[in-house]
């Protein structure tokens, strides 16, 4: 006896962004107990099914790791790019810094995301995305940390 979970889209509805341990939920899903359930942007909860229950199971996730599995699920060609700049960043900073700097990326690739999400729905005609850029002063890119800018983009295909 287990639950299930499905999301069916209604007439010219989008899919709702449904993940069940970091992976999209397409139409019907097995839930068990402790998946981490991620609903649209802003909800991330763990499922409690206490007859499935093990006694020494104390696995512990919170919402950042999370929302960490879905980003490393999820970002494609944005999150390889990532990777890349993070191995030239911790080069010339060292791994602490750049693990430093990650931690701030997904903390901010995630609420882009939402905002890219909420503009398309409420306001498409104005044509707009945001997208997450890093500078970093020419002078000190050898020692300062980068940091990162939203930039928002309008028009014919919001700047893409």
């Amino acid at each position: 006896a287990g639950s299930s979970l499905e999301r069916e889209p209604h007439d010219g509805e989008e899919q709702a962004r449904v993940l069940v341990n970091g992976h999209r939920v397409q139409g019907r899903r097995q839930l068990h107990d402790s998946d981490r359930l991620i609903i649209g942007r802003a909800y991330c909860l763990r499922v409690s099914i206490p007859r499935q229950r093990k006694e020494d199971k104390e696995e512990e996730c919170d919402c950042e790791t999370a929302w960490a599995e879905a980003l490393e699920n999820h970002g494609g060609a944005e999150l390889e790019q990532t990777q890349n700049f993070l191995c030239e960043l911790e080069q010339r900073l060292g791994q602490s810094r750049a693990q430093a700097f990650l931690q701030k990326y997904k903390r901010v690739v995630g609420l882009v995301e939402e905002a890219n999400d909420l503009t398309k729905a409420l306001r498409p005609q104005k044509r707009m995305r945001m997208s997450i850029e890093v500078i970093v002063d020419l002078y000190t890119y050898t020692t300062e940390d980068p940091e990162l800018v939203i930039r928002v983009w309008q028009g014919p295909g919001g700047g893409r």
